[in-house]
């Protein structure tokens, strides 16, 4: 898959990516402390929590303040290891997300993942 992130500047809409191959473990605590909001110029972070298995997803969702934020932070961490708990190494995959923006991604995640 070719990523929209592989040009010299990305289209000014993508702004918001997923990012999938966390840790099991791993907490919204432990990824901000890792990913600063301030660094890393995002306004949005939201990781799912699985109430069925009653942990964390592997992946979560940002949502950064422009473009270049988002292509930054994808040339910094895409095929890395993210630090923290859990077993195994998984490398980061980050793409783009299909709901761009703050507003719906918002909206989702008050109505994903709610305990049954």
């Amino acid at each position: 898959k070719i990523s929209l992130f592989s040009g010299p500047r990305p289209p000014p809409w993508l702004k918001t990516v997923i990012v999938r191959g966390l840790p099991e473990r791993c907490t919204q605590r432990l990824i901000v402390q890792q990913w600063p909001p301030p660094e890393n110029s995002y306004d949005f972070l939201f990781l799912p929590f699985n109430h069925p298995q009653r942990r964390s997803t592997h992946y979560c969702f940002i949502n950064f303040v422009s473009g270049e934020a988002a292509q930054k932070f994808y040339h910094l961490w895409h095929g890395k290891n993210f630090p923290g708990p859990g077993g195994g190494v998984r490398h980061l995959d980050i793409c783009e997300w299909r709901f761009q923006g703050l507003g719906p991604n918002l909206e989702l995640s008050m109505h994903t993942h709610k305990p049954k």
